[in-house]
């Protein structure tokens, strides 16, 4: 099931152009996004981390936990997202578990982009010092 689907009725679509900054690194965040259209660019200290697709969510992890953004989005192309509070967040997980598990997966799969990405500076590192 594509996440787009839950939100296809969504009367409040956000619209981003192409390099707009939807949120940025360490500021506060109390709603994640679906994206319904575009792609984005997610950035950790400027660099490019991973893109977020249609269907895919970010910001996710400052909702869930109540801290600053871990990494800096941005347009890639033009973009139309569905905001997602708290409160819509815990009935999306209470009515739809298939939600919960989408969100969970977005997570981990960034994550897994961040340490890769740490990684590769960590080799680049040892390679120039040798």
């Amino acid at each position: 099931m594509d996440m787009r689907n839950l939100f296809k009725n969504e009367p409040n679509i956000k619209n981003y152009a192409q390099g707009e900054k939807i949120f940025e690194q360490s500021e506060l965040g109390e709603t994640m996004f679906v994206i319904m259209d575009g792609e984005i660019d997610i950035l950790c200290k400027g660099k490019s981390i991973a893109k977020a697709m249609p269907g895919e969510t970010l910001g996710e992890m400052s909702l869930v936990d109540k801290e600053a953004r871990s990494a800096t989005a941005v347009a890639l192309t033009p973009c139309k997202l569905v905001e997602v509070d708290e409160n819509r967040f815990k009935f999306l997980v209470h009515q739809t578990p298939f939600f919960a598990l989408q969100v969970m997966k977005m997570m981990t799969k960034r994550i897994r982009c961040m340490h890769k990405s740490e990684e590769k500076k960590s080799e680049i590192s040892v390679l120039i010092k040798s």
